[in-house]
């Protein structure tokens, strides 16, 4: 894959444990509830964006620190009971859900650069890492889970003196916009004669009186309302409104590596128009600016 997601959470800490690396912000202490509370709103996000095809990655040093309470609190109590244990198997329960890997494991650093963020030195962490899959032609983006306070994009400075700047989203809007504009390879719409477009019928189903769902529109205006479709999984359907045309769009998967998709609109009632999530639709047309 040619796109990477990265996610950074805060971390915890006392006098005997520092963050993870020195630009992480870190709180005391925070009690189990509501550090599941605050993880799962950040992990909202990721599965919204479970369709889109990319590589996702978390920080397992990251999350060790952000586990850190529950590590002491688990050697302190594990007789008395089994609360903060399941806390760090929940949020590796999760990780494994989405497919989110630690991007440490299996690591080989063959580069020879070095990279710095504010004169320190983040080589072996993950801005280091995002700054290797950028120099491999990735376009990469982090979740930033209210883990750094700094200017969007990050800019990171090369031993050669050069300037690699990150992106940071912390929000479904700004993640969507990204993947719009960033996914790599990007989708593409391929006409198919079955649905027409705004010049050609749609032809009729073979074996019935029924004809097949129509794409109302050109397949230019389909490619673009493509880039914009969104869905649940990423070897499934895509679905948007179009507007123009007062109807949702349905977007079928060839499942190809170049990531065809051939659509039609549909309205109340048609094969198909219950599959639309519109509750997710409404999110991103509710928020997108």
């Amino acid at each position: 894959m040619n796109a990477s997601l990265f996610i950074l959470f805060k971390e915890y800490a006392d006098q005997t444990q520092t963050p993870s690396s020195l630009y992480i912000n870190a709180e005391s202490w925070i009690n189990s509830e509501k550090f599941i509370e605050y993880f799962n709103q950040w992990m909202f996000i990721l599965e919204f964006f479970h369709y889109e095809v990319c590589d996702r990655y978390y920080d397992g040093e990251n999350i060790k620190h952000a586990l850190y309470p529950y590590s002491l609190l688990c050697n302190e109590y594990a007789e008395q009971t089994k609360e903060y244990p399941n806390v760090g198997l929940y949020v590796k329960a999760q990780f494994v859900r989405w497919g989110i890997n630690d991007w440490r494991e299996g690591c080989i650093n063959e580069s020879k650069q070095k990279y710095s963020y504010n004169d320190h030195d983040v080589t072996d962490d993950s801005l280091g890492e995002i700054c290797r899959q950028n120099e491999l032609s990735k376009n990469v983006v982090l979740l930033n889970c209210n883990a750094i306070d700094c200017a969007n994009p990050i800019v990171v400075k090369t031993s050669l003196n050069s300037l690699i700047k990150i992106d940071y989203v912390d929000d479904i809007q700004s993640l969507y916009k990204w993947f719009c504009l960033n996914r790599k390879p990007q989708r593409k719409f391929i006409y198919n004669p079955k649905h027409g477009d705004i010049n050609h019928l749609a032809q009729m189903i073979a074996g019935t009186e029924r004809q097949a769902a129509q794409l109302e529109t050109t397949c230019e205006n389909a490619q673009r309302l493509l880039e914009l479709a969104i869905g649940d999984d990423k070897n499934g359907a895509l679905w948007f409104y179009d507007a123009d045309k007062q109807k949702f769009i349905y977007f079928e998967n060839q499942r190809e590596i170049r990531l065809a998709f051939h659509g039609y609109h549909l309205q109340e009632g048609e094969e198909n128009f219950d599959n639309i999530n519109k509750n997710k639709i409404n999110l991103i047309l509710n928020t997108e600016s």
